[in-house]
């Protein structure tokens, strides 16, 4: 049986046109001598432009030593479409076995001259109208492609470079393909210094978890390897993977993330694969602190990827975890809040101040702002975010079948526009001294330790007071989160008169480089003794058994050869289809769905808060009102009867009726005329059906909208006109 990887026989196969005939061998001078080969190049090709000809070069003999340098010229449609059997992809051809034929070769050796002769000048097509779309005569020249690379890399977007490079050039014949495939080339040549690592289904080829860091988040965090915060999130691709991202801190409290991993599920098996490539980057040097929510796979994925390190919870999500749970206890805000400030935190734990995941989170909404929906596949959704923002510049070098994941990293974030934040701060740090820690007892400190160290060095003192603590009553809190003196070291230093020293200071604090504590010794790796074992065991091995040796290495020095797929966009099946009457768009949005605690607050109104609770947590549009039971009660007093109610307690929200678009429906359903009056507009409502009540002593019933909360009873002076329709 054939091998995949092994390429089938070509196959030549020419289509001539019947009854075209056009003669060009006028169209080029026969005796015309040039001076070396580049100008005749350029001659032959730019006078077939001037009349409807794209030459291009089949053959040259230029370096061989026994033969005069010659090339030999033809047009764009000579010879005939050469393919592979049983190709799938629906091809086409522009090839006709056309016959033009021309020849330039050396005429005098010593002066390095060239002549140019016309073998056959008869072409069997006709002859070129317009050049757009001609791939030949499109391609970029050297001005261009480096035009292409610099407009790329500031964000201009290719249409407009197109039209920049039109504008300069007007006879370019370009199209937007050529730009795009110019865009791939030069991507390609960025991939160096990018980890990737991915994994497949065996049997459908089909991608399921794709992680990836960069060269500078790795010495990142090989200098910051303490604390580390980890949460997924979600909506950011139109396979719906989660997409696991992975922060640190600097010592100047910047945030960078690490490495980024879309999964193809949220167990445990492929967190420990994420999290093992991820301690992979660290040679030994392994993290601390981690910091998640409360997602058991990925905390069992820690302990076990990392058992030495420490794992805490988010305290936002245990105090939202808190609320969604005990709010319906409470009947006041007050009672509440203090029930919350009653937890306690022991901070034994060496977090250096980080205690939820709110950093992940915030480079999560970065990440979503330049998304802006959740459609796109892997490249087409992160190539958002190189065209939206030139401050990204990254690349992963995976393909998916014939489709590159250039361009689709969201650690294009770090490489520029943070790093250059990062290292201004390290340099503002051992530079410039902050006015209030020019004092003796900062003499040791000042520009040896980041500024955010004395920062916190300044609230641990003022927590103090002037009074000080002794070793007793010192909780040693900031010994033990920050690796800083806390109080009772302070109050020591501060009554001797002497400064902080250095040696107090945790070696955290005085990293003020990217460089990681230990040499990087990865320039001196060499794999020159691999490739011998590799190359010993292809020659010693069958032709079945050489293919698959192979097809690993081809992958490494040719990702486009791949046959891996993309995984398959899920579509919400259920209602209508698409088209149909009352069909609903397909969430587009990037924006998460509301969490547990979001629900419960909006669920429960406080009573010393009243109905501004819910005003807050859902806004409301201008102009809506709300008719609750209450409302529905006072309406019955009114008409003087009963209303019929399928229920006899307050209605949830989402089943209240909505003015003012329930007006009608009151008005038509009870014939009574409807008056809403607020702060901002006025309305009437009229029964559609009945005639106009106005004999009837309740015909008229008036609600005024007060506080943009609640409804009240009113009614109209006497001659009063009524409100607009």
């Amino acid at each position: 049986m054939e091998s995949r990887g092994k390429r089938k026989a070509k196959v030549v196969e020419v289509f001539t046109l019947v009854g075209i005939e056009v003669d060009t061998t006028n169209h080029f001078q026969a005796n015309k001598v040039f001076q070396n080969k580049e100008v005749v190049v350029d001659y032959a090709r730019k006078s077939g432009c001037r009349h409807g000809i794209v030459v291009v070069v089949k053959r040259s003999d230029l370096n061989d030593p026994n033969r005069t340098p010659r090339i030999l010229f033809g047009c764009e449609r000579n010879d005939g479409y050469r393919g592979r059997d049983n190709v799938k992809r629906k091809t086409s051809t522009k090839k006709c076995g056309c016959p033009f034929s021309m020849k330039a070769h050396v005429v005098d050796t010593l002066t390095g001259t060239w002549k140019l002769v016309v073998l056959n000048g008869k072409h069997n097509h006709a002859l070129v109208r317009t050049f757009e779309g001609h791939s030949y005569v499109g391609r970029l020249n050297k001005e261009e492609k480096e035009t292409v690379e610099r407009l790329s890399k500031s964000g201009v977007k290719t249409r407009d470079i197109l039209n920049h490079i039109k504008l300069k050039d007007p006879t370019n014949a370009s199209t937007m393909k050529t730009v795009y495939n110019a865009r791939i080339v030069l991507r390609i040549h960025e991939t160096e210094g990018y980890v990737t690592r991915h994994r497949f289904e065996e049997t459908i080829e089909v991608v399921k978890d794709l992680f990836w860091c960069s060269s500078t988040s790795i010495q990142l965090a090989r200098a910051f390897p303490f604390v580390f915060m980890l949460d997924c999130t979600y909506k950011t691709n139109k396979y719906r993977l989660p997409l696991l991202q992975i922060v640190g801190v600097t010592s100047t409290n910047k945030t960078f993330s690490v490495a980024f991993c879309y999964m193809n599920v949220e167990k445990e098996e492929n967190y420990v694969w994420a999290l093992g490539y991820f301690r992979d980057l660290f040679d030994g040097v392994l993290a601390d602190v981690f910091i998640c929510d409360r997602d058991i796979a990925l905390m069992n994925a820690v302990k076990v990827v990392f058992p030495a390190a420490k794992n805490m919870l988010c305290r936002v999500h245990i105090s939202r975890n808190v609320l969604s749970n005990c709010v319906s206890l409470f009947r006041l805000k007050t009672e509440f809040d203090n029930f919350i400030v009653g937890w306690a935190w022991v901070d034994q734990y060496f977090h250096l101040g980080n205690t939820s995941t709110n950093r992940v989170e915030s480079s999560h909404a970065k990440l979503k702002k330049y998304l802006s929906n959740s459609v796109g596949g892997f490249v087409q959704s992160f190539n958002k975010i190189v065209k939206e923002s030139s401050k990204l510049v990254s690349s992963v070098n995976v393909f998916y079948a014939n489709i590159t994941l250039y361009d689709m990293v969201p650690d294009k974030i770090v490489p520029n526009i943070y790093v250059v934040d990062i290292k201004a701060s390290f340099e503002d740090s051992l530079t410039r001294v902050p006015i209030r820690f020019r004092i003796p007892l900062y003499k040791d400190l000042v520009n040896m330790v980041s500024t955010a160290a004395l920062e916190k060095i300044e609230i641990e003192l003022a927590s103090i007071g002037s009074n000080g603590l002794s070793a007793v009553d010192c909780n040693h809190r900031c010994l033990k989160a920050f690796g800083l003196p806390c109080g009772h070291m302070l109050t020591q230093y501060r009554a001797e008169g002497r400064s902080i020293p250095l040696n107090d200071v945790h070696n955290y604090w005085k990293q003020l480089c990217i460089k990681p504590y230990s040499e990087d010794l990865k320039d001196e790796i060499s794999i020159e003794v691999e490739i011998e074992i590799v190359r010993r065991m292809f020659a010693a091995a069958t032709v079945h058994q050489k293919y698959e040796i192979k097809r690993p290495l081809q992958l490494v020095g040719q990702p486009s050869s791949t046959t891996l797929m993309e995984p398959k966009a899920k579509v919400n099946l259920r209602g209508r289809k698409k088209g149909q009457r009352g069909h609903k768009d397909f969430d587009k949005s990037t924006k998460c769905d509301p969490s547990t605690f979001e629900y419960a607050q909006e669920g429960h109104v406080l009573d010393d808060v009243g109905q501004s609770q819910a005003s807050q947590s859902q806004s409301l549009n201008e102009g809506w009102w709300h008719l609750s039971l209450d409302g529905r009660m006072m309406i019955g007093e009114l008409l003087g009867k009963t209303l019929p109610m399928s229920c006899t307690e307050m209605a949830v929200r989402n089943n209240w009726m909505v003015m003012p678009y329930m007006g009608n429906v009151i008005s038509t359903c009870y014939n009574v005329v409807v008056v809403l009056v607020s702060q901002k507009q006025r309305l009437t409502f009229f029964p559609l059906r009945d005639p106009i009540p106005v004999e009837c002593n309740h015909g008229v019933m008036v609600f005024g909208y007060i506080n943009d909360s609640h409804f009240v009873r009113m009614e109209l002076a006497a001659d009063n006109p009524l409100s607009p329709v």
